[in-house]
């Protein structure tokens, strides 16, 4: 948008990129139409794909750019739409964006998606499983891996969350669950980093539990291993997840895990191999997992280990084979007929 003040086209070698500078957000999705389609009209001896960011408002953008001659249409899925109810909620306006996704999603052959659960909610929703390319979001991990969080042997023990505070969090969840183990436990503590919209209604939560003594709530910080590698175990209760990178950046640094069944977990992230995976609402589970985290060292202790190892070796995929998978994720887009 204008206000963001990116006005110029970029050229560096093969890579161009077209800022919309649009002066509202709904003008964004006019002008990068436009822009997309005057790009779609050169002449070219080879088909022109078009990757369209999610299945929603941009998809269908993209699927009126690929009727130009000679453009093929290519569609990601990054966000779990459709395996819960837990995107939808009670909003009918999602409902009719879902719905109209799923009418292009059926009839796209050229699909990507970051994990197998999504890929699994679009095959039983009448979407061709030939379509369908599984590749997850390649995890940056360098830095993680370089921390190592202490395996410490006597109390008090912190748990920690990093990422937005948003709605889709579930961060009461979080907070409802510490309290029951606070009444076990009196000092442990937890720790919550990050910004957004249910700022004010986490820190009113704190205040009627009375639990402020023991829960902080700190500011985003761009020093994220090293804010994980001060905690002994790392808490996750969304509702639903596209990926949950932040589980495996939570393993690189050889922290164990308590988290929702959202993302990769169950993909990569194990359930008793990495941490305990609990039933999303079930709060008194959720505080059982932290108790025995606090109880069980070795068990803890375990579960880092074994998630430094895996995050290790999806370290290990390079810039270039990723680069290869993404380009052979769009290959049955160019044999479009």
């Amino acid at each position: 948008r204008k206000q963001h003040g990116y006005t110029e086209v970029h050229h560096e070698g093969n890579l161009h990129i077209y800022p919309t500078n649009s002066s509202s957000r709904p003008m964004m999705l006019w002008d990068a139409f436009r822009i997309g389609r005057r790009i779609a009209r050169q002449t070219r001896p080879s088909p022109l794909v078009i990757s369209a960011q999610d299945p929603l408002e941009i998809g269908w953008l993209c699927w009126l750019l690929s009727w130009i001659k000679n453009t093929r249409l290519h569609v990601q899925v990054h966000g779990d739409y459709f395996s819960s109810n837990a995107w939808l909620g009670n909003s009918v306006i999602r409902r009719l964006r879902l719905r109209i996704a799923l009418t292009l999603l059926r009839h796209t052959r050229a699909i990507r998606v970051v994990s197998e659960r999504i890929k699994k909610s679009l095959v039983a929703r009448g979407v061709r499983n030939e379509s369908i390319t599984v590749l997850p979001i390649r995890p940056e991990l360098e830095e993680f891996l370089k921390v190592t969080a202490p395996t410490r042997e006597v109390p008090p023990y912190t748990f920690l969350y990093v990422g937005r505070l948003a709605p889709e969090k579930n961060i009461p969840h979080i907070l409802y669950a510490f309290a029951q183990v606070l009444a076990v436990y009196p000092a442990s503590v937890l720790r919550i980093v990050g910004e957004g919209s249910e700022k004010i209604r986490i820190t009113k939560i704190v205040a009627t539990l009375g639990i402020g003594h023991n829960v902080s709530i700190e500011p985003w910080t761009q020093n994220v291993p090293e804010e994980m590698g001060r905690a002994d175990v790392f808490l996750l209760a969304s509702k639903h997840e596209a990926y949950a990178l932040t589980l495996i950046e939570a393993m690189a640094v050889g922290l164990p895990i308590i988290t929702t069944d959202v993302g990769c977990v169950g993909e990569v992230v194990k359930d008793g191999v990495h941490g305990i995976v609990v039933t999303r609402d079930d709060v008194n589970a959720y505080a059982a997992a932290m108790k025995k985290m606090i109880e069980d060292g070795s068990f803890r202790k375990t579960c880092g280990q074994r998630g430094k190892e895996t995050a290790t070796a999806l370290a290990r995929v390079s810039d270039t084979e990723y680069a290869r998978a993404w380009v052979t994720s769009m290959k049955s887009a160019t044999e479009q007929v």
